[in-house]
């Protein structure tokens, strides 16, 4: 089949009964995005939850992606489903970047690899050391995906080309996704997808963002004159939760994650670690939680240094999310 011009596919979705008005697709500085065609009137994407495709529901064949349990979806939007995938956005120049920011990230020179390994600030070599063609199609639907129907990971036609931005507005999960652009905003059409570090959204959609919050990196601290055991925090994954839930044992207290930066509430990263160890002096709680941030800090200190010199677009990205990351550690916390 033909390459599906964007028109074609708003069309073609409306026709299915989503939502899609005064909206156009445009190159931007750093890709596509979705525009106004008329900035004095509001713009909507609506999908519908018949018209979200169910990640589960996917797989690859042949360079190409088709709907694997085929009877959850009427014949036509099955058809439009596997035709916009494939006919269309792998096809675009977005598909084309993942797989370029998937090699230049392996092509990074190996002092930079091996220091981000060490530090676990991020392990590029167990990403993808085959650089197989299934494994570009799975980055690029862990790249459109979003929470939607029932809150499984979906892909939603056209409204998953909006472009991230952390400071707007959140879209609308109820009986389906919603997105809205006022007359009012400028530029470009922008939603907040999730929230996240700087870091997680480089390594997990391949670009910089200012986000607003920082994890440490996995760490050990060992100080027995401040506190009785080992603390370690597990991973570098975020975890949002108002508490944090930690797995104590003979000889450690252990964090499955620690925010140590939130430019929304700058005090809240201390007061939860403080929280799950009451019964600890605050002052020595602040000093151990001080070492966890002087460590982070040290060692995006020296990653931005040893990128100084990388200049592909994935180097220059990566140096500027760290920065991002070191800029909310520097200034984001108060304990």
């Amino acid at each position: 089949m033909q390459i599906l011009s964007f028109d074609q596919v708003v069309n073609w979705l409306i026709n299915l009964g989503g939502l899609a008005n005064n909206i156009c697709q445009k190159e931007t500085f750093s890709g596509q995005g979705i525009f106004p065609v008329n900035e004095l009137q509001p713009s909507i994407i609506y999908i519908p939850e018949k018209l979200q495709i169910q990640v589960k529901d996917l797989y690859f064949q042949d360079g190409k992606i088709f709907i694997n349990q085929r009877e959850r979806y009427q014949e036509n939007y099955a058809l439009f489903f596997e035709s916009y995938l494939n006919d269309f956005e792998l096809k675009s120049q977005a598909f084309i970047q993942i797989i370029e920011f998937e090699n230049e990230l392996r092509s990074l020179p190996r002092y930079v690899i091996d220091n981000l390994s060490q530090t676990k600030i991020m392990n590029i070599d167990n990403r993808n050391p085959a650089g197989t063609e299934d494994f570009f199609l799975k980055r690029f639907i862990d790249t459109r995906q979003v929470k939607g129907l029932n809150n499984q990971y979906v892909l939603a036609p056209i409204f998953i080309l909006v472009n991230h931005d952390s400071n707007a507005r959140s879209f609308v999960n109820n009986n389906g996704l919603t997105t809205i652009r006022d007359s009012q905003d400028q530029g470009q059409f922008l939603h907040k997808y999730t929230d996240g570090s700087p870091i997680s959204f480089f390594y997990n959609y391949g670009f910089a963002s200012p986000e607003s919050f920082a994890f440490s990196v996995p760490i050990s601290i060992i100080n027995s004159t401040l506190i009785d055991k080992v603390i370690r925090i597990n991973c570098k994954d975020a975890v949002f939760d108002n508490e944090y839930s930690i797995l104590e044992t003979a000889t450690e207290y252990i964090f499955p994650s620690l925010q140590i930066a939130n430019r929304i509430n700058p005090r809240l990263p201390f007061l939860k670690f403080s929280r799950v160890l009451t019964k600890f002096n605050e002052n020595a709680l602040k000093e151990i939680f001080c070492l966890i941030v002087d460590y982070n800090q040290k060692i995006y200190i020296e990653a931005i240094d040893l990128l100084d010199k990388v200049h592909s677009r994935t180097g220059l990205e990566l140096r500027k999310a760290l920065i991002y990351e070191l800029k909310l550690i520097l200034k984001y916390n108060i304990f």
